[in-house]
């Protein structure tokens, strides 16, 4: 929230997305077993966290740069980079070139920009677990995010607008499945099946693939450092975590007080060599939690429900039209 908060967007996020300030854990049958109210790190005038749809951050942050006049290329990506000491000649995939002090690989887990600059052998893990989505209404009692412990799985539920909550699901499967889209309703629903409650009535909405992303989830750090001369590689593109690694890794930082992602424009800087000191302290553990994202996929799923309360600027010299991500 800090960070959308540093480019002028929390408050859009806030109109657009479900204001939150606690969670709540359950049994399979959906009695609470304990509630974390979630610290107001902005102040009592902002919530603590958001729920909202990945499409409607993406609006949010668009109409931004479009009010500050940021020229954005849709349908394009690179397809060659060639390096000099000073600068980066990029081939755009429409045929046209740039050139450009910095190009930034925020491009995600299937970076085409690391494969340019390191090769294939460098790249995403299939962790055995699938990461399962599905949108449904919104009933009015739900205003925060719901974990929910059964017998052989965890699920959940989070709202992310007035009208929609997301289920969520991660599945333990050992090979990486190729399941067809008619099949998820029902898989889905009979994942869910051992769950009674909020959750209970929530799956049997769940009909039409269009409701439901299924996803495997792949994990990834690459040795330090990111980025060759120029160009440099952030995000997924060079530390790809898994679900529950991610989340755990954000509520520790949030009761640490931490800082929000490190800022790209006060880290260009020092170039591609500030950009990666900073993306750097990002990593927890020196990627600890990616390895520990490897081992819960091949362990079984099988948990307990918990007991009382959970523990719960610019280059020198540079011009914003010479920074290419």
């Amino acid at each position: 929230m800090r960070a959308l908060q540093t480019v002028h967007a929390l408050e859009g996020c806030i109109r657009r997305g479900f204001a939150q300030t606690f969670f709540k854990t359950c049994d399979a049958q959906g009695n609470v077993t304990g509630t974390v109210d979630l610290p107001r790190l902005l102040g009592p005038q902002y919530p603590a966290t958001i729920g909202i749809m990945r499409q409607a951050v993406h609006e949010v942050l668009a109409g931004e740069l479009e009010r500050l006049g940021v020229p954005i290329r849709l349908g394009l990506s690179v397809s060659a980079l060639a390096q000099t000491d000073h600068d980066v000649d990029v081939t755009f995939t429409d045929g046209t070139r740039g050139t450009y002090d910095l190009v930034v690989g925020a491009d995600g887990s299937g970076s085409a920009i690391r494969e340019m600059m390191f090769g294939p052998q460098v790249g995403p893990r299939y962790t055995g677990q699938m990461n399962w989505r599905a949108t449904v209404s919104r009933p009015p009692e739900v205003t925060g995010r719901y974990s929910y412990f059964g017998p052989t799985i965890k699920s959940g539920f989070n709202p992310v607008s007035e009208r929609e909550i997301y289920i969520y699901v991660v599945q333990n499967v050992a090979e990486r499945p190729r399941w067809r889209d008619e099949e998820l309703p029902a898989m889905l629903r009979g994942l869910l099946g051992e769950f009674g409650g909020i959750l209970g009535r929530a799956r049997d909405e769940v009909r039409d693939p269009q409701q439901i992303i299924c996803r495997p989830v792949f994990s990834m750090i690459m040795p330090p450092p990111w980025y060759r001369g120029r160009v440099i590689l952030i995000g997924d593109a060079a530390h790809g975590n898994a679900t529950a690694c991610q989340r755990r890794q954000h509520c520790d930082r949030r009761c640490r007080g931490a800082g929000p992602s490190y800022p790209l424009g006060r880290a260009t800087r020092g170039g591609a060599r500030g950009v990666h000191a900073g993306a750097l302290r990002a990593v927890p553990n020196g990627g600890g939690e990616l390895r520990a994202a490897r081992r819960m996929g091949k362990a079984p799923r099988h948990r307990r429900p918990p007991r009382g309360r959970p523990r719960g600027g610019e280059l020198p010299h540079t011009r914003a039209s010479r920074l290419v991500t």
